[in-house]
């Protein structure tokens, strides 16, 4: 990603896709295949590996990103706090786009004035367009949210999916919130079998009252499923259209970690639900 300029002066940023990266992709994605084809035996496994696969073609066409972009920015219209990198131009390899400027959340760690500003716009960045407009950009990593005066930046949408049963989503937050776990899982499109009970932990922040991130511990919790339960965990058969939102909760999830913050996180989704009528 470059900066350029306009004709008439305006600031731009410019994506270029490298010459012969489809074909790189394509056969990077072929031996993958052949690596892991004992791991694709395995539903889970070949479930994750088509929605990698198919996720990753479907960023080589920016046209496509473009498109994204303007469809998130129509999504995000209830939250005037955050601002996306509007496409001004776009071809297959190429990408014009307004030019976002401010320092990224990887130079944020840690608590400040204002993390609970923040976070509540980072719910609202990633969660809201999914309520909105039945979209969800899982690449929602750091580097991809600008820390602005005003509130958040966003960049970078290639990875951006539909989400189509978005009031059965609801249905399964509202009863989290209010603190009913069993089958949430299976009503968010995982279906975890014996390891229902131990992984329905992982919605505990999603529950009444605050989550403090800064002593937040699911990531060693899984981990320790994991060690208990290796040959379970790889057998989990998730619903390839959820596999986006998976990721997408995973990098919000992360962000809030770094900022350390104590959060009601449930009446904040339940509040960016409202905003978009939900």
């Amino acid at each position: 990603v470059h900066r350029g300029m306009t004709g008439d002066g305006a600031p731009v940023a410019v994506k270029i896709l490298y010459p012969g990266i489809r074909e790189a992709l394509l056969a990077d994605l072929a031996n993958l295949g052949t690596l892991t084809a004992p791991a694709a035996l395995v539903e889970g496994a070949a479930t994750m590996l088509h929605g990698l696969r198919e996720a990753l073609l479907a960023e080589l066409d920016l046209r496509v990103e473009a498109a994204h972009a303007r469809r998130m920015a129509v999504g995000l219209t209830p939250w005037p706090r955050i601002r996306v990198a509007a496409p001004v131009h776009a071809t297959e390899r190429v990408l014009v786009s307004e030019l976002l400027e401010g320092p990224t959340l990887h130079s944020r760690l840690g608590p400040g004035p204002r993390a609970r500003e923040i976070a509540e716009d980072l719910v609202a960045a990633v969660m809201g367009p999914v309520f909105s407009a039945g979209l969800v950009n899982a690449d929602a990593h750091p580097g991809n949210f600008l820390l602005q005066p005003g509130g958040l930046g966003l960049v970078d949408f290639g990875a951006t999916s539909p989400i189509s049963d978005v009031a059965d989503l609801a249905a399964a937050l509202d009863a989290i919130l209010a603190g009913h776990t069993d089958g949430a899982l299976e009503r968010l499109g995982i279906r975890a079998g014996p390891l229902a009970e131990p992984l329905s932990r992982v919605l505990a922040p999603l529950g009444p009252g605050d989550w403090d991130f800064a002593r937040d511990t699911l990531l060693l919790e899984l981990g320790e499923i994991k060690r208990r339960h290796p040959f379970a965990l790889r057998e989990i058969p998730f619903a390839a259209d959820r596999l986006p939102l998976i990721r997408a909760v995973m990098g919000l999830h992360h962000a809030l970690r770094r900022l350390e913050v104590r959060l009601p996180l449930g009446r904040v989704l339940a509040d960016v639900r409202h905003a978009a009528g939900w």
